[in-house]
């Protein structure tokens, strides 16, 4: 059960992870187009047009760097997640070890158990069956 929640947890997280690599993507593809928009603004000499275009540009570029950071984050929650899950697992083989293991010794308890009865229950019919009956 514990193990089942952190999957979905890890599950939310590589979806946020995702979505901010999607997200980060988007802006790349943003700066990469307006970097023709700039090219013709610079050919044409327009300064107003320049001028925004720096600081559209700077903006663009601080946003990738903070989407950047995000997803190292992240990308750090995911693998202390996967950890975590890891560690679950783990602990979850080793306790359904230990209940094989002690299902079986309590078989063998069982079995030993049956058989001194089945063994006591000869004995007492060879004693009835020597004594004459």
């Amino acid at each position: 059960m514990v193990e089942e929640n952190l999957l979905g947890e890890l599950g939310a997280i590589r979806a946020e992870y995702d979505r901010e690599c999607a997200r980060l993507e988007e802006i790349l593809r943003t700066r990469a187009g307006f970097r023709e928009i700039t090219k013709q603004h610079l050919i044409q000499g327009d300064a107003e047009k320049i001028k925004q275009d720096y600081h559209y540009q700077k903006e663009l570029n601080r946003r990738i760097k903070a989407q950047e950071l995000l997803i190292k984050e992240v990308l750090t929650r995911k693998d202390c997640k996967t950890l975590e899950v890891v560690e679950a697992s783990k602990e979850r083989k080793v306790i359904e070890r230990l209940k094989e293991q002690k299902y079986s010794a309590y078989r063998q308890e069982y079995m030993a158990e049956e058989q001194k009865f089945l063994d006591d229950l000869a004995s007492i019919r060879n004693r009835r069956i020597s004594r004459g009956g």
